[in-house]
């Protein structure tokens, strides 16, 4: 379930307010890591479920974060036998699978920078800057 409106507009400028450059370091590298590993090597039949990738960012009382989803109902059964730049026709892998593992490798070597930005952050306010 997502905010949408102005409540969501009000929501999402706290968060920013609160999380400053931590937030945007995320989104940007989600994006970036769809760009780059997702859009071009994404088996691509008819285009549905490639168009169906998004970034995400949720906010919960005791975390904020971002998620790679697809919301095509199948990308999960999609087979592939491209990984990054290899082509291995007789190894077909689940690229749902394989893209989520690399996401999710991608936000745990996240994990310190986004935290020293956000100690650099709240160490501002903290300062009234």
């Amino acid at each position: 379930m997502g905010i949408k409106g102005a409540t969501a507009a009000e929501l999402r400028k706290q968060v920013e307010d609160m999380l400053g450059p931590a937030l945007a370091l995320l989104e940007r590298e989600a994006h970036a890591f769809k760009a780059e590993k997702i859009d071009p090597v994404w088996p691509n039949a008819t285009g549905r479920s490639a168009k169906a990738w998004h970034v995400a960012t949720f906010v919960e009382p005791n975390r904020v974060g971002v998620s790679l989803a697809n919301t095509s109902g199948y990308a999960q059964y999609v087979r592939s036998a491209r990984f990054g730049r290899q082509l291995r026709p007789h190894s077909y892998r689940n690229a749902f699978g394989e893209a989520r593992k690399a996401f999710t490798r991608m936000t745990r070597d996240l994990r310190p920078v986004v935290r020293d930005e956000l100690a650099k952050h709240l160490e501002g306010l903290s300062r009234g800057r």
